[in-house]
């Protein structure tokens, strides 16, 4: 018997001179910037401070911050005065107040 020989495909054509590696990288390119178009950013929420944030690293920096803090130590109620007919953001600041000259 003759051996036979092994079948070699045809080079790939090629596209007004375009290399059948860059036409692909293209094709490429093109199919992720359509995924990039479609695909929803998902998003993380800091639910004591009802803040929504991109990433899990910035909501991880908003928990160290200042602004998540005074949400979460915030009291139910205002400090008021009912002399004065005020109403205070802070218990040292209603507290100051009453050491304070202005308190009548």
């Amino acid at each position: 018997m003759l051996p036979t020989k092994r079948y070699e495909a045809p080079p790939a054509p090629r596209i007004c001179k375009i290399k059948p590696k860059a036409a692909r990288a293209a094709e490429l390119r093109d199919l992720r910037a359509n995924l990039k178009k479609n695909r929803r950013r998902e998003r993380y929420t800091c639910k004591p401070c009802g803040v929504t944030l991109n990433s899990l690293i910035t909501l991880y920096e908003h928990k160290a911050s200042g602004r998540h803090h005074n949400t979460i130590n915030r009291p139910k109620e205002l400090p008021h005065c009912k002399d004065c007919n005020r109403t205070f953001d802070a218990v040292q600041h209603f507290n100051s107040h009453l050491r304070g000259k202005h308190h009548l």
